[in-house]
């Protein structure tokens, strides 16, 4: 492997690690304060993570799928 592979390799488990806490932040969402909110969302987005506002669209068409 060489070295460029690795520093590669080195960033991508760093960025997964972020997108992982990113995540996990939003099990304590509705207990953020609204600048706390607007902060997770704006990481979430500089990340790839899916926001509130996109996990609650899609909730709302699984439920519209599966009535």
């Amino acid at each position: 492997m060489t070295f460029e592979n690795e520093i590669e390799k080195y960033e991508n488990e760093k960025i997964k690690a972020i997108q992982d806490n990113v995540t996990d932040l939003y099990w304590e969402y509705d207990r953020m304060s609204s600048c706390g909110q607007k902060s997770l969302d704006a990481l979430a987005k500089l990340t790839d993570v899916p926001t509130n506002q996109d996990i609650q669209k899609r909730l709302k068409q699984y439920h519209k799928d599966t009535a």
